[in-house]
């Protein structure tokens, strides 16, 4: 991402930790991945250059691109320690039980 310039998105709406620019930053860089599963990283990579409250919108952004791309990138998944996957994986099998969406 160095080199990039930052989305002017940003500068129109603002960085801001309350609503509405928290929410519809993420909607606008969500709008432009048009589907692409490899725009998962990076979307949340320009939500960072974003600065401001990257981690608020940065969990709101990557729950609705791994939605409607079937998850995160397995290469980023990977990386992740074994147990912590395994406490995710329950903890989102348990969730989809209680939705009744197992």
């Amino acid at each position: 991402m160095k080199g990039k310039e930052d989305s002017p998105f940003y500068d129109l709406y603002g960085r801001s930790c309350a609503l509405p620019p928290s929410f519809t930053a993420p909607c606008f860089l969500f709008q432009k991945s048009t589907g692409d599963p490899n725009f998962y990283v990076e979307a949340i990579r320009s939500n960072i250059l974003g600065a401001g409250d990257t981690c608020s919108r940065a969990i709101f952004l990557g729950a609705i691109i791994a939605a409607a791309n079937g998850g995160p990138p397995q290469h980023w998944v990977d990386k992740m320690d074994k147990t912590t996957v395994e406490r995710v994986d329950r903890a989102a099998e348990r969730i989809a039980d209680l939705v009744g969406a197992s």
